[in-house]
């Protein structure tokens, strides 16, 4: 009954996107956004080492003869030998024995517990004029507030159920967001000595909404409402540039 119940709403808030995107959908996803900025910071760089923090076997950019591709994660799985170059085990917070020319992750910072260790060790790891890019949650969104409310047994179970679409082992990770806000951030980057520091804020996160149409809707408008007002405390999340 609940399954039949969360995908007849799924399907309402899919069809009103499709008739309403300018209200409902950025222009540009952040996953999109994101690779854009690295395949620019490739080519200015030019980028010939890159650290893929935090993707496991799901890759920000795929392997390239151009550069050489590096992994992390505190997890392994089979297939991450043939995915990267190299692949480390072990936390981003914790120092980088190799230097990189491009450090970047996708919805990982929020997991970590410190995130002042986290650019205290990617500043340390990157070359001159090295570059790093992250796209980072925050945590001042109504998902996160329910996230950081519930704990994160409660989240694994509702997302079995209330997003049950949602490919297995892919989320449901426990959740710090320490720094993770637009102010927050900038100011951690400009105190550990980053130069060039942009944090630009996102304002589209309604999707773990699509449980309950009428919830999807009020997230929505108040996404709207922020961004409109300029509001980046409650943005959804925030793509964060900066170079030593």
């Amino acid at each position: 009954m609940l399954g039949k119940f969360v995908q007849l709403n799924r399907e309402a808030c899919e069809k009103f996107a499709a008739k309403f995107p300018d209200f409902c959908k950025t222009r540009k996803q952040h996953r999109g956004a994101l690779i854009e900025r690295l395949l620019k910071a490739c080519d200015s760089i030019p980028a010939k080492k890159l650290l893929d923090a935090g993707a496991i076997n799901r890759p920000v950019l795929p392997k390239d003869p151009r550069y050489t591709l590096t992994g992390l994660d505190i997890e392994y799985k089979e297939d991450c030998e043939g995915i990267y170059d190299n692949f480390i085990v072990q936390s981003i917070e914790e120092p980088l024995l190799e230097h990189q020319d491009l450090i970047y992750s996708h919805a990982l910072l929020e997991h970590v517990p410190n995130n002042k260790n986290t650019f205290m060790t990617i500043y340390d790891c990157l070359n001159p004029e090295g570059e790093t890019h992250h796209y980072v949650p925050c945590k001042g969104h109504p998902y996160a507030l329910i996230l950081r409310l519930m704990g994160n047994d409660t989240q694994r179970m509702l997302i079995n159920k209330l997003r049950p679409w949602v490919k297995p082992g892919t989320t449901g990770y426990p959740t710090f967001f320490s720094y993770c806000t637009p102010r927050q951030m900038r100011k951690l980057l400009d105190e550990i000595g980053f130069s060039e520091v942009t944090v630009e804020p996102h304002y589209r996160a309604n999707y773990y909404f699509k449980f309950f149409f009428p919830l999807y809707l009020l997230i929505t408008a108040f996404e709207n409402l922020c961004r409109s007002l300029n509001w980046n405390y409650f943005s959804s999340g925030m793509q964060i540039a900066a170079r030593k």
